[in-house]
Formats: structure tokens, C-alpha cells, sequence
């Protein structure tokens, strides 16, 4: 059946467009690698084709990936060498082993909680080992994000992180928080589990390393 209104939806896409082509030159000037995918799963292609021969490849917690089938795809791959978390049967230590290995991977892969118009990347954590290995340590870093991801400022990142984003993961893992209780953060008062305890904000890809970090910028809703 015809839409009643296509014009809704050429507007939105022309929209997104604008934002996503802004977003990315305020992430190259910041000395970040930047690509603008339509969808998530030509974004994993990409990933995927990047990948070579024995490459040790380690991932951050994130919705982002599993709705996209990144985690699916590299559970499949037989040239690399997955750092899985989601294997049946792994074991709390072997868990947080897992969790190390990613400090010293060739790759890897995460989303970002949030992207601002001026090009920075922030995020927050819970143990800290996801924003660590953005940051340093393996030789490769992709991050793909999402259009709902994209913020006005840092501000506006952290609080989008704090109300939106940290409130449905504690909820997630049936966490007895008050953000679960409400749907707001209590930061004053949140204590105990909390997945909100380290904040990295990305101003600048270090200059030495300037292909290291790789934003993927996908014009769907992704994650949370």
C-alpha cells in the first residue's frame, strides 16, 4: 500500500543525512577515521571485511552489536580469533579473563553511548574495561553507532547516558538501582551495582595513532 505522506519520511532521511555528514567532519578534525553506513548490517560487512587471518578480536558490552548480528558473525568466523563472552558455559573467571584479553586484542569493536555535534565520543561504565580498550591498548578500534545515539554537547551526552541509556541496561540485569526504580537517574544516592561509576569523554584521536579509532556512523536507531 502507498504511504499517505512519503514526504515524512524523505524529510527525516534528508535530515539524518545533514546531521550524520555533520557529525563525521567535527570526528575527522578531531583525528578520528569516520564512515556513514545506511544500515547496520553494511556496517558489519565493512567490520567483517576488515578482519584478516588470525586476528584476536574482542568486543565491549553493547545492544548495538547484538542487534545487528555482529556478535553472531564473529561467533561464525573461523579466520579469527573471538574473544567471546557469550560462550555457553564460561565461567565468572573466565569471564573477566576474557575481559583482560580485550586490553591486548588486535580489534576491538564496541558502540559508543554518545556522539556530540562538535565530534567527541562519550561514555560511561560500569567496571571501566570497555572504555579502557577504547582508548588504549588493542591496535584496532571500531565503534558503530547509532543516529539516536548523536547529542548536542557533552552535557547533553552524559545525561542522555545517565537517563536513557544507563537506566534500560540496569534494567537489563534486573539491577535494584534507583534509576530502575523510577526511570531517573539518583546519582547522589545510587550506590551498591551501579553500571555508572567511570566517564570517558574522547576529544581527540591521539595523533600518532590517528587510524587506530574508527566511528561508524549508521543512519538507524540502534541500542540504547
Amino acid at each position: 500500500m502507498e504511504e499517505k505522506h512519503p514526504e515524512f519520511k524523505e524529510g527525516e532521511k534528508q535530515y539524518y543525512d545533514l546531521i550524520l555528514n555533520k557529525v563525521a567532519e567535527a570526528l575527522k578534525k578531531n583525528g578520528m577515521k569516520v564512515k556513514i553506513f545506511q544500515t547496520g548490517k553494511e556496517a558489519v560487512d565493512f567490520v567483517m571485511s576488515k578482519l584478516k587471518e588470525g586476528d584476536v578480536v574482542g568486543v565491549g558490552g553493547s545492544r548495538t552489536l547484538l542487534q545487528i548480528g555482529l556478535i553472531d558473525e564473529l561467533i561464525k568466523s573461523d579466520k579469527i580469533k573471538f574473544l567471546n563472552r557469550w560462550r555457553e558455559g564460561i565461567t565468572p573467571q573466565e569471564e573477566l579473563e576474557t575481559r583482560f584479553k580485550n586490553l591486548s586484542a588486535d580489534v576491538f569493536i564496541a558502540s559508543s553511548n554518545a556522539v556530540t555535534m562538535d565530534g567527541k565520543l562519550v561514555n560511561i561504565d560500569g567496571m571501566g574495561n570497555r572504555i579502557a580498550a577504547m582508548i588504549f591498548g588493542p591496535k584496532k578500534v571500531y565503534l558503530i553507532v547509532g543516529r539516536n545515539k548523536i547529542v548536542k554537547d557533552v552535557n547533553a551526552a552524559i545525561e542522555r547516558i545517565r537517563n536513557v541509556a544507563a537506566p534500560k541496561n540496569a534494567l537489563r540485569y534486573k539491577l535494584q538501582l534507583p534509576c530502575t526504580t523510577t526511570g531517573v537517574c539518583d546519582e547522589p544516592n545510587c550506590y551498591g551495582a551501579r553500571i555508572c561509576n567511570y566517564i570517558l569523554i574522547i576529544e581527540r584521536g591521539f595523533t600518532p595513532w590517528s587510524r587506530r579509532l574508527n566511528v561508524l556512523l549508521v543512519n538507524e536507531d540502534l541500542g540504547f
